[in-house]
């Protein structure tokens, strides 16, 4: 069965995805403090610590002794020789699961696709799914035949309903696809959408910042009720490589329409600002910890590529508080993409005559390096054309990274 990792609010999920610790911890959501809670929502508290230790003495002596086999019949088999580079533990580990290893030529895919509206039939009474229509099997056909064309290794979603849908749809759909994780993020929307990413990589950590309040400033302070994130800041830890860690930002900003604080749109410009720079403080306070240096953001911003909601996030406006190595992030278009390419050419979102390339992918310096120009000369490329103008309304963001050495892209 596929990992599948559902993500609550204020929580850490410390993912152990080779499944080397006991099965009772694994999954275990970790608060910011120490109190921690096992995977069943049930806080472990000291009443049965003695089963505990046992349990661990049980398993370390039985992990010993399949080690000594394991080790003894590896020997007979190589002769005694070092395994070459990629067929090691972690590469046996990762076949095992099915995950997708390194391509020959050495790069990786990432998309960024907001499927529009995937809602299931059942009514969740905590929102206001029963305003939007569930998705129909010919809807779902349609949508599984456009991922299937993108092909991405890693893609983040915006407006899923239900972790437990997504799965689903991914288990009878994309079977053959090789999406060994699934991260469902809980909406914050009143609606009930929210994020999620497909992966073919390990998973290794998964953050929820849905909860983390929005930093106020006068001028532009949102509104009582809009001092969080919309959806969220989701970041997923990915190992794409045993040398090769990359986090993975996952935003879908409020949107410019149906606010429900006065219409004119000024408010939720206000806030989408607002989860802009509080996204650039948490991932630069994260990834200056991190200290690998190799970071994304992508999702729907619902603002363009020039706009000051995006520049926010992106650039930033205090050069002393911002780590050299990290910022400005690079648009995956490319460095000068911003203003140089055309709205028809990455336009994202159609609605008749209007055209907007709300749905973009940022990427650290350092990552960005590796970025493998297509065919038109460009980074990214927008997909389009059969299942993906009738997927969704909105069309997705297609990259390729070169896969790069650990301390390619290390901070100085």
């Amino acid at each position: 069965m596929m990992p599948f990792y559902s993500v609550q609010p204020g929580y850490i999920a410390n993912v152990n995805v080779l499944g080397l610790l006991p099965a009772d911890n694994r999954g275990d959501y970790q608060m910011p403090t120490s109190r921690s809670m096992s995977a069943t929502g049930t806080r472990r508290t000291g009443r049965g610590i003695g089963n505990d230790w046992f349990r661990c003495g049980t398993i370390f002596v039985g992990g010993l002794i399949l080690g000594i086999v394991t080790g003894w019949l590896l020997g007979r088999g190589g002769g005694g020789s070092r395994p070459a580079a990629g067929t090691g533990r972690w590469a046996r580990q990762v076949e095992a699961l099915g995950t997708s290893t390194p391509k020959s030529d050495e790069t990786w895919t990432l998309a960024t696709y907001n499927i529009h509206n995937f809602f299931d039939a059942f009514d969740n009474p905590y929102t206001a799914d029963e305003q939007t229509k569930p998705k129909t099997s010919g809807e779902l056909d349609t949508l599984a035949e456009a991922l299937r064309n993108l092909d991405a290794d890693v893609v983040v979603l915006q407006e899923v309903e239900t972790g437990g849908f997504l799965q689903r749809f991914v288990s009878s759909r994309l079977g053959t696809m090789r999406y060994t994780e699934v991260v469902d993020e809980p909406a914050g929307d009143p609606r009930g959408i929210g994020l999620g990413v497909l992966s073919r990589f390990p998973v290794q950590r998964i953050v929820s910042h849905r909860l983390t309040p929005l930093a106020s400033e006068s001028a532009t302070a949102p509104a009582a009720s809009a001092r969080h994130f919309a959806r969220d800041l989701l970041r997923v830890d990915l190992l794409v490589r045993p040398d090769c860690p990359v986090s993975v930002y996952g935003v879908h900003l409020k949107s410019k329409r149906g606010d429900g604080l006065g219409g004119s749109g000024t408010q939720s410009a206000a806030w989408r600002l607002a989860e802009a720079r509080q996204a650039r403080l948490l991932m630069q306070e994260e990834m200056t910890q991190a200290r690998h240096g190799r970071f994304l953001v992508a999702g729907d911003f619902n603002d363009g590529p020039s706009s000051a909601v995006v520049r926010a996030l992106t650039h930033g406006t205090d050069p002393e508080t911002l780590a050299e190595d990290f910022w400005p992030l690079v648009d995956a278009f490319g460095p000068s993409a911003a203003g140089s390419v055309s709205v028809e050419t990455r336009a994202t979102y159609i609605a008749g005559a209007l055209q907007e390339p709300i749905d973009q992918v940022w990427l650290s310096p350092g990552l960005a390096e590796g970025i493998v120009p297509n065919a038109q000369g460009t980074g990214a490329q927008v997909q389009r054309g059969g299942a993906f103008e009738r997927a969704s309304d909105h069309r997705p963001v297609l990259v390729r990274v070169r896969i790069q050495p650990l301390n390619h892209s290390a901070v100085r």
